[in-house]
């Protein structure tokens, strides 16, 4: 420190001889500097904590959301239903009235894998297992304090309805003709909208008791409410980006609650055109000008 000091002070007093201020680092090259390694730091947030599967559509919710919250004291219930109702209400996500069949289930136990099982021996179509079962076992043998599963349903990206139709099979020439084929009419074909949309129908979200102790309630809710209002990796890391999702991570700082930058995500995931297939190019510029306007 003393030498560079010196170095610096070397360099002002032989700048003032010749008369002459000494150079300073354009502001406005510092700026442009910043402004990028902020937007590294969003793609990165946004690819590595939202799931994408293929050339789907991101997944968020089309219809209103009903949270059912069990497994806990009815004082602690209820402050996890306000908080997620709260979030949802300030992300402009859709959001069903007092009287509602629930779809966002959000379960504590101190036992989650007898539980899981039990209920999809309740319910044998508890679970899409459209992409295979391999997402489903996962899902049930996950170690993580807090697990999520998601539902999701194709939607036409007109409003139209989607019909189970054999003739698209039937035209295909292949065995699946007998198969009754989702398909959807649409009045415009273009490949810069997507001609469905995949809308959450419903989102299970477990919480182990015996692995999420030493978080407050308050740390709880925010996450299950990040994690229940989007298709969220629970086993990405944010990296260095201040997140909710960090509340497991082993090592470093536990968020006090959800950030600006979980608030602006959701945000941007709602207020975005969801057809696009610039989506996600979108919801990165939406984030933006919400962090640093």
């Amino acid at each position: 420190m003393r030498s560079a000091a010196l170095a610096l002070g070397l360099l002002c007093a032989a700048a003032a001889a010749r008369g002459q201020a000494p150079s300073a680092p354009a502001l406005g090259t510092i700026t442009v500097e910043a402004r990028r390694q902020l937007d590294e730091q969003v793609s990165h947030f946004v690819a590595g904590v939202v799931a994408h599967h293929g050339n789907d559509s991101l997944a968020r919710w089309d219809v209103p959301i009903c949270p059912l919250v069990g497994g806990l004291p009815r004082e602690h219930g209820e402050f996890i239903l306000g908080r997620i109702s709260e979030i949802a209400a300030a992300v402009h996500a859709p959001l069903a009235g007092a009287k509602c069949r629930a779809n966002l289930y959000v379960v504590a136990t101190a036992q989650p894998d007898l539980l899981l099982k039990k209920w999809w021996h309740r319910d044998p179509n508890l679970y899409d297992t459209g992409n295979g079962m391999g997402y489903v076992n996962a899902f049930l043998r996950s170690t993580r304090a807090i697990r999520g599963w998601y539902n999701a349903e194709l939607l036409a990206s007109d409003g139209g309805a989607v019909t189970p139709d054999s003739l698209v099979a039937a035209l295909s020439g292949t065995a699946l003709e007998t198969m009754q084929v989702p398909a959807i009419q649409i009045s415009t074909a273009t490949r810069l909208r997507y001609s469905a949309l995949k809308g959450l129908s419903s989102v299970i979200i477990v919480v182990d008791t015996n692995r999420a102790r030493g978080v407050t309630f308050g740390q709880l809710a925010d996450y299950i409410a990040m994690v229940g209002l989007a298709e969220i990796r629970v086993d990405s890391d944010p990296r260095d980006a201040p997140s909710i999702l960090g509340l497991f991570q082993p090592s470093g700082p536990r968020p006090s609650g959800m950030t600006s930058w979980d608030e602006a995500l959701l945000k941007a995931l709602y207020a975005t055109d969801q057809s696009s297939v610039l989506q996600i190019s979108n919801i990165k510029t939406d984030m933006l000008k919400r962090i640093a306007p």
